[in-house]
């Protein structure tokens, strides 16, 4: 055995303190990021499994009545052959004790073929009393397996809780902004309690295309010949949707590919850090055994015995934290992470799935790092020869020894002086340490009251207190008797066969009503009729506008940001822009985004068809949250080949009364706030447990770099004992320094900072929609400063125990 291997055990206690940091920094690291990363990989993973195994569907027909067979065959039939599959619901009044009192519960008939269901917990309804509820919904109001609860005066007994593939949200309508798991429940029940509750069921059918490679291209066109087709057989259509638009199905995704790369920056940003460490503490290994190295190195070891023997301690230490690191993430804490998840998100059971990439990423590169950092450091230091280790003279002398410093200034303060002009680079690389930790404390502290900010500006964008969209040009300006002919259609449309299931007389007078719409101007324009008067006032005060939505590269990820594209009136009275002449308006933060400016040529893209339109803006504005595209109705109906007339949407400061079969959506600040809210508290609290890395890496570091210093001046401090000074003005000479030092670094990493969070906040946002502009309020400012002084503060009362414990022999030791 090797003689130098009884002196790990000496040199393990002797620098106890900079191994348990480097520990405990590695530790925490590893085990946070890989908990988070590998949470939310495991999610996306088990998603995927879970759909290849159950027959989701590619896209789902919502029609008035009931489709027949044989148009159903036609689908089938339809160019890449699919299966229908029918997927009716009924919506019913839910109470359960403890419950929210208002709550929906939509019951599916058991699925076989089709969209199969998972069960996180319990079984499936065998009986007709049983019934399985979404878990998101039973969490939020602590109802538990057994639990009895009623459905219409019906009373059932919770069997298991369910996890719906085509429902990762609890989201009422596709067009809802928010989705609701406190009063809306998914529900299963056998056929014949399906059969016993449905007064009135929805006729949603699933279609599973054969062709699954199909692109989302060719799978619209190919909803647009079904959606063809179910017309041309006298088929009242409600809506085609596809999976991709299907909020219910794919906001869990969206929602993760956004965490997971803010967690990937912020691993990435760790690494830097702890590169960092590793350089300085392998530098203040080499001082503090310059001695010990010189020694061996004259009694006949060769170098790289050396290297070998001072790189022992540091790689079992990264292997150890490697080790408890992943050992935490797989023994519980992924699942911890994850949980964030399913509070808001119904999917299935989490179990932790082994990456290889994470662990590369947040295990393996870490101890090579370590590794290879020391390695250099290591052998570079050993260049120097066995004398210059001896005498402690490893490191360059430069002008500042030589410095000299006014004679009127007392003993004291040229003392000071000097050991901040020695100490110029330890300083220096203090400084890079603070500006390091301050970018994780600046990043985390910020995260919250950024998502809050944008939220807040959600609500401003909305410019009137109702904005409808619809499907086709409704018009509102209409006499009662327009009104009373597009009423009575209505009701006729309510019917499969009107002809038989109305009295003759009810039949003939509604057919009566409805046919003066044959002769309607806004019938001869193509323009659907409104079924209620609204007040003249509420019409004059309304506003048209056109919306669609395109698609543009974003200028980091290069992934397509959703624009919403506006044909607005000419001095409207709700958007505040010049779209005269032609102009093209477009929002600040779509030109932040995707990195567009005044006068270029951009192409935008219509994701479902696949067509292309160029636009140039002529002028940005509005706010650092607004992504939209204005322009005037005009101009728009010019561009994407529309009637001069058309419009699709109306904007109004009074609620507007509209045919419910021509709105797709009806949006108010109050809803916006609330998914301002709602966005807030997901993605805040998914990116505000970066917090917990950050503090304890920030007090890690900025302790294991000030110890340092105080180490490499333990030769100097036994002097001053010597030469009779006291351990109150040792500390001043000493900490007075550093904590100045401290002080300055804090101030002037400031600026710094900010410009560094500036691009790394863009990264770590890039993939998320909407544009999330950076405000650093003063109060942030001073939480990064009051936490670093404080962190500071704990570090010197330890520096203050070292300088006690740093003896008189030091002095006495012969270096010559």
């Amino acid at each position: 055995m090797s003689p130098l291997i009884k002196r790990l055990p000496r040199d393990f206690v002797h620098n106890l303190g900079k191994y348990l940091g480097l520990f405990f920094l590695l530790t925490i690291t590893i085990s946070m990021v890989s908990s988070f990363l590998t949470g939310a990989s495991s999610i996306q993973k088990l998603i995927a499994q879970n759909r290849a195994i159950s027959n989701l569907e590619d896209f789902y027909i919502t029609t008035q009545f009931k489709i027949p067979q044989d148009v159903i065959t036609k689908i089938q039939n339809q160019g890449s052959n699919c299966k229908v599959y029918e997927n009716f619901y009924t919506d019913v009044q839910f109470t359960a004790p403890g419950a929210h009192k208002q709550t929906t519960a939509r019951l599916f008939k058991k699925r076989t073929d089709f969209n199969k269901v998972s069960y996180v917990e319990g079984r499936a309804p065998q009986q007709d009393t049983e019934i399985a509820l979404s878990r998101t919904y039973c969490n939020n109001n602590n109802l538990q397996i057994g639990d009895k609860v009623s459905l219409d005066g019906h009373t059932f007994t919770i069997t298991g809780f369910v996890s719906l593939p085509d429902y990762q949200v609890l989201e009422k309508k596709n067009t809802d902004l928010l989705f609701d798991g406190v009063t809306f429940t998914l529900a299963q029940v056998t056929n014949e309690a399906y059969n016993q509750l449905a007064k009135m069921s929805v006729y949603r059918y699933s279609v599973v295309l054969d062709d699954k490679t199909m692109s989302l291209s060719d799978r619209v066109t190919y909803e647009r010949d079904v959606a063809q087709l179910l017309t041309n057989n006298q088929v009242s259509l409600i809506e085609v949707i596809d999976k991709e638009d299907n909020n219910a199905y794919s906001y869990a995704d969206k929602d993760l590919v956004g965490d997971k790369k803010g967690w990937i920056v912020a691993g990435a940003i760790l690494l830097v850090v702890v590169s960092f460490v590793f350089v300085v503490l392998t530098k203040a290994t080499i001082l503090s055994e310059s001695a010990a190295i010189g020694t061996l190195l004259a009694s006949g070891y060769r170098k790289r015995e050396l290297i070998a023997h001072y790189m022992v301690l540091p790689t079992l230490t990264g292997l150890l934290a490697a080790a408890v690191g992943n050992g935490i993430c797989y023994s519980g804490f992924a699942e911890f992470m994850a949980s964030n998840y399913y509070r808001s998100y119904d999917i299935v059971s989490f179990t932790p799935i082994f990456s290889i990439e994470i662990f590369v990423f947040m295990s393996v590169i870490p101890v090579l790092l370590l590794m290879s950092v020391n390695f250099i450091g290591i052998a570079a230091s050993l260049k120097a020869t066995p004398l210059e280790f001896l005498r402690q003279e490893t490191r360059h002398h430069t002008r500042r020894s030589k410095l000299v410093f006014p004679d009127r200034w007392k003993f004291l303060r040229r003392f000071r002086a000097r050991v901040l002009a020695r100490n110029a680079p330890q300083f220096l690389i203090l400084f890079l340490g603070i500006v390091f930790s301050n970018i994780l404390l600046l990043m985390c502290l910020c995260i919250v009251p950024l998502v809050e900010e944008y939220a807040a500006q959600m609500t401003k964008m909305v410019p009137a207190q109702h904005i409808y969209t619809l499907k086709a040009p409704l018009e509102i300006d209409v006499t009662p008797a327009q009104a009373d002919a597009a009423s009575a259609l209505s009701m006729l449309h309510k019917y499969e066969h009107p002809e038989d299931e109305l009295s003759a007389a009810r039949y003939y007078n509604l057919l009566m009503r409805a046919s003066a719409l044959e002769s309607d101007p806004y019938t001869a324009a193509g323009h659907p009729t409104n079924m209620y008067s609204n007040a003249a006032k509420t019409i004059e005060k309304s506003e048209k506008f056109a919306v669609t939505t395109l698609e543009i590269p974003r200028a980091i990820s290069g992934k397509g940001e959703e624009v919403s594209v506006y044909g607005i009136d000419l001095n409207s009275n709700y958007w505040k822009y010049d779209v005269s002449g032609g102009k093209i308006v477009i929002g600040r933060g779509l030109a932040q985004k995707c990195g567009l400016v005044r006068g270029e040529q951009y192409t935008f893209t219509d994701r479902y068809t696949s067509d292309t339109y160029v636009i140039a803006p002529d002028v940005i504005a509005g706010s650092q949250t607004d992504m939209n595209v204005y322009m005037s109705r005009a101009t728009w109906c010019e561009i994407f080949g529309k009637p001069a007339n058309y419009f699709n949407g109306y904007a109004s400061n009074k609620p507007l009364l509209l045919d419910e079969t021509y709105l797709v959506a009806q949006t108010t600040p109050d809803q916006m706030a609330s998914a301002g809210e709602q966005m807030s508290l997901s993605m805040g609290g998914v990116l505000s447990m970066l917090m917990w890395v950050a503090i304890p890496v920030s007090v890690l570091l900025i302790f294991l770099l000030t110890k340092t210093s105080i180490e490499q001046s333990a030769r100097s401090i036994s002097y001053m004992k010597v030469f009779g000074y006291t351990e109150k003005e040792i500390r001043s000479l000493y900490l007075h320094p550093i904590t100045l030092a401290v002080l300055v670094s804090e101030v002037l990493s400031i600026p710094v900072i900010i410009a560094l969070v500036n691009e790394l906040m863009r990264q770590m946002m890039a993939d998320y929609a909407g544009n999330f502009p950076l405000n650093y309020r003063p109060e942030l400012l001073a939480q990064v400063l009051a936490i670093g002084i404080a962190t500071y503060v704990v570090a010197a009362c330890i520096h203050m125990w070292n300088i006690h414990k740093v003896s008189l022999a030091e002095a006495l030791k012969v270096y010559e």
